[in-house]
């Protein structure tokens, strides 16, 4: 069974897509009024970041398929277990902030 956080660099195909996403961050905030957060950010691949304003937040039940997994090692496999542990605080501070902010 996969972790729930895939590696920085791995390439998806999301449910009903035509093109490949990278992953390149983890639990993104919209800026939009209701303030969704992302399991995922990501980017088309292989054009990489053209404008910052076109990240693609996506949650892990979106993915399709999985291209190509990113590099793992031992700092991956730490972030994801902090992740992993701290996901619901992560996602109240990032709201908390958001609110603040605004």
């Amino acid at each position: 069974m996969k972790e729930k956080f895939l590696p920085i660099g791995t390439v998806v195909l999301l449910k009903n897509g035509k093109k490949k996403v990278m992953i390149n961050s983890y639990l993104i905030i919209t800026n939009s009024n209701d303030s969704k957060i992302f399991e995922y950010g990501g980017c088309l691949y292989p054009e990489g970041v053209l404008d910052s304003k076109l990240s693609i937040g996506f949650n892990h039940s979106d993915i399709e398929t999985i291209v190509f997994n990113g590099f793992e090692n031992e700092e991956y496999k730490q972030v994801n277990e902090l992740l992993l542990k701290n996901e619901n605080d992560i996602r109240n501070k990032l709201l908390q902030e958001k609110k603040t902010n605004e």
